[in-house]
């Protein structure tokens, strides 16, 4: 019995309690998450020049700063026994060194079933995570982060050989990446610094009145910039934030 209770709360960090449910009831582990394709509001989080970094306890910080976005992620999960209606902040995708990309809409529901607003606030919150981090490992005040939002399709599926994990392809997520990539470009052609949440043209089209009012269009075509893998796009949003105290 301590052998299966050990095992099985070694399982409660890998698997969501709607998976380690479905398998106590007989369900193979491949039919526990949605699988297929869906369309959703990707975003790509990431610490800038984090090598670069002149301090301390970088790994640390870095854990620390993705362990409470992942935490924010699945604060209002609700579980189901129908794995289409699984409803999570967000599904995280991959955690690399220094950033990473989560959906909303897809594998999950979004909360408000509304993943271009839950999207918004749940990237607001993450830029806020990485402040209060800064502020808590007294880091440099050259210190930013780069948030890039897109809207597109994923593809979700189990690889056939093992481990056998779940994992997520497709436009939506490249698009995040991109996106967050013209971090660079819009700093530099403004001569300024600071954290930046940059919104694909669809994202911002699709966000309430109020919200759109916060950001400031960039025009990619007069700056004879494209971006990568959306080069139809004649403009982004972008809205920079300074570190607050």
């Amino acid at each position: 019995y301590e052998d299966i209770a050990h095992s099985y709360n070694q399982l409660r960090k890998v698997f969501y309690p709607h998976q380690l449910t479905s398998m106590k009831n007989g369900a193979h582990l491949e039919t526990t998450m949605p699988l297929g394709g869906g369309e959703a509001c990707v975003i790509s989080l990431d610490v800038a020049g984090s090598s670069q970094i002149k301090a301390g306890r970088i790994n640390k910080f870095l854990r620390d700063v993705f362990s409470s976005c992942n935490n924010l992620m699945i604060r209002d999960y609700q579980e189901n026994v129908d794995v289409r209606s699984v409803v999570s902040n967000a599904f995280r995708i991959k955690e690399m060194g220094d950033g990473l990309i989560c959906s909303v809409g897809f594998p999950y529901k979004s909360p408000t079933n509304d993943p271009f607003a839950d999207a918004l606030s749940l990237s607001e919150e993450f830029i806020e995570i990485f402040n209060v981090k800064i502020r808590e490992f007294q880091y440099p005040e050259d210190t930013y982060c780069g948030c890039g939002i897109a809207y597109g399709h994923i593809e979700t599926f189990y690889p056939d050989s093992t481990p056998v994990e779940y994992d997520a392809y497709g436009s939506g997520i490249v698009l995040a990446c991109r996106y967050e990539s013209m971090r660079k470009t819009i700093l530099s052609s403004l001569g300024t610094t600071g954290n930046i949440l940059i919104l694909s043209e669809t994202v911002y089209n699709s966000i309430e009145e109020n919200k759109r009012e916060q950001f400031t269009r960039f025009n990619l075509k007069e700056h004879q910039i494209d971006v990568r893998n959306d080069e139809s796009a004649d403009f982004l949003y972008y809205k920079i934030t300074d570190r607050t105290t």
